[in-house]
């Protein structure tokens, strides 16, 4: 990730080696490396053996998939005992076995095998090769018949016999990619939606309905998407048990929808906006709300630029080079077509990952009925407002310390100010506050200072306004909100204390919450700014 104070020779590097990380993980699903791991440990020499491959070069593969967390060794003794050895020696008595992500992930047949998502994106990976030409194009440029797999599924142009493997592959692709998050989703509905049917929108191979027709026995669903994904999905949804319970609605999406109004309870979009333009989102959504009943909901799930910005960023660049018309979306521009349209939303909501979703209906209880985390929503909303970075952190692990106040007043010129020590919060004042509390945010921005301690006021309003009475913000450093500081303070409605002054160590409970913060070495350094808001 980038950190504007961390070595930029050293990130530009990491930039330009990023690919030797996939190429290894591209290589060992289609060797099958984990596969063969998954019964039991091997010797580099047996692993050799089976795959065909070099053993001098599979053992510096195999010490190359430790380094990355995939693979584990352990070496045996003289009597046959393993001692765990993950330092990736390559003694001949090592024995290698996958890792918990790796067993959880990349053996074929696991719940959560991620393998056929894997192999997806190494056919992508050609088309990256030409994003020069995708710039200088405006988009997506024709690639070689021998690289179709980097196309996206939806082009149709492929007249091919292999057409139908390639649709089946992306099926697989993209049910990897969603399974994970589908019972995340299907977790927030605490009942089921409304008439007990549901209809998913490129529903894929059904990865998502099915996370929803687990938690809900009574519920059914249709399936729509291109008469070739229906193919495969058909086939995945009865080998999963779900054959009476789902029926198939082969689809162009950009067509008129054939389904009578006030149909669903529930109207899933989800992977599929960022296959669209603008034009076409409008298009999606008023198919959606025509056929939904009064009282149901339109869950959209997707990239989205406001959550995981660096992902986001990255796949809007996969959508130029890999489809006609596909972009990922600001959050707030899909919320404002759903309001425009009468809508109640959930604002923008992230899951665990790297997408996020956005919940809407007619009805206000419904959206009210969801099991959506306040302090989740709230630091959504909160990170628009222009702060770098902000997390949640456990109030126990706010450091206070009374050493921090001896740097105010022996190395700060203004100590003495109206709300710096000795006119702060002490160690022990602060200390009790925090008593009150049990969570918190720490936010981060940048100069200038008035700027910054201005957006922490209007952070600290608006967790006021979303039911936080209690929400209080202390910031970095002294406050510059006047040209002119007089004691006593004539602004104290919008003053607040420093961190240091009240008794805060900020650099080590910015650590602790996850930030990366050095002192400065240099005049010209990268400056970062942080706050603390306590919410409940």
């Amino acid at each position: 990730m980038y950190d504007p104070q961390g070595n930029g020779q050293q990130y530009i590097e990491d930039l330009a080696t990023a690919y030797w990380h996939s190429s290894a993980l591209f290589t060992a699903v289609e060797l099958g490396v984990f596969d063969e791991l998954a019964h039991g440990g091997l010797l580099a020499l047996e692993l050799a053996q089976r795959l065909e491959i070099e053993t001098e070069a599979c053992k510096r593969f195999l010490n190359a998939l430790s380094a990355l967390g995939l693979v584990v060794s352990a070496s045996e003794d003289k009597n046959g005992d393993n001692n765990e050895d993950n330092s990736g020696d390559n003694k001949d008595n090592t024995r290698y076995f996958n890792s918990s992500v790796a067993s959880e992930c990349l053996v074929k047949g696991g719940p959560s095998y991620q393998g056929d998502s894997v192999l997806w994106r190494k056919g992508l990976s050609k088309g990256w090769e030409s994003l020069g030409e995708s710039l200088k194009q405006g988009g997506r440029i024709e690639l070689p018949s021998d690289a179709s797999d980097a196309s996206d599924a939806s082009d149709t142009g492929d007249k091919g016999s292999d057409i139908a493997v390639r649709f089946r592959r992306y099926t697989l692709a993209m049910d990897a990619v969603v399974r994970g998050k589908a019972g995340e989703l299907s977790l927030m509905f605490p009942s089921m939606p409304t008439g007990g049917i549901m209809l998913d929108v490129g529903s894929g191979g059904g990865a998502m309905s099915a996370a929803f027709l687990d938690k809900f026995l009574d519920l059914s669903t249709t399936l729509m998407d291109m008469p070739e994904v229906l193919d495969s999905a058909q086939e995945m949804m009865d080998s999963a048990g779900f054959a009476g319970r789902f029926k198939t609605v082969p689809s162009n999406a950009l067509e008129p929808w054939d389904f009578d109004d006030d149909s669903f309870g529930l109207v899933l979009l989800s992977n599929i906006v960022h296959a669209f333009s603008h034009d076409e989102l409008v298009h999606l959504l008023n198919e959606a709300a025509r056929c939904l009943r009064p009282d149901g909901i339109i869950l959209i799930h997707d990239f989205f630029m406001e959550h995981a910005q660096q992902k986001a960023a990255l796949f809007d660049l996969n959508m130029l080079i890999n489809t006609y018309n596909g972009m990922v979306f600001k959050g707030s521009d899909v919320i404002s077509e759903l309001e425009s349209r009468g809508f109640v939303t959930s604002g923008l909501f992230p899951l665990s990952g790297d997408t996020a979703m956005i919940a809407a209906s007619e009805e206000k209880a419904a959206i009210e009925g969801l099991l959506l985390d306040k302090v989740t929503k709230l630091s959504v909303q909160l990170q628009e407002y222009g702060f770098n970075d902000l997390r949640e952190i456990d109030v126990n692990d706010v450091i206070i310390a009374d050493w921090t106040r001896e740097r105010c007043e022996f190395g700060c010129d203004r100590h003495g100010s109206a709300h710096c020590p000795p006119n702060s919060p002490t160690p022990d004042e602060t200390r009790r506050l925090l008593g009150d509390f049990t969570r918190a945010l720490i936010m981060e921005g940048e100069p200038p200072t008035r700027d910054f301690q201005r957006l922490v006021l209007k952070a600290e309003r608006e967790a006021f306004k979303s039911g936080y009475h209690k929400a209080f913000a202390y910031w970095s450093g002294p406050c510059t909100l006047c040209d002119e500081c007089v004691t006593p303070c004539r602004n104290s409605k919008n003053a607040r204390p420093s961190m240091e002054g009240a008794g805060i160590d900020v650099f080590g409970t910015v650590k602790r919450a996850g930030f990366t913060l050095r002192p400065l070495k240099d005049k010209g350094d990268y400056v970062k700014y942080y706050a603390l808001l306590l919410i409940a």
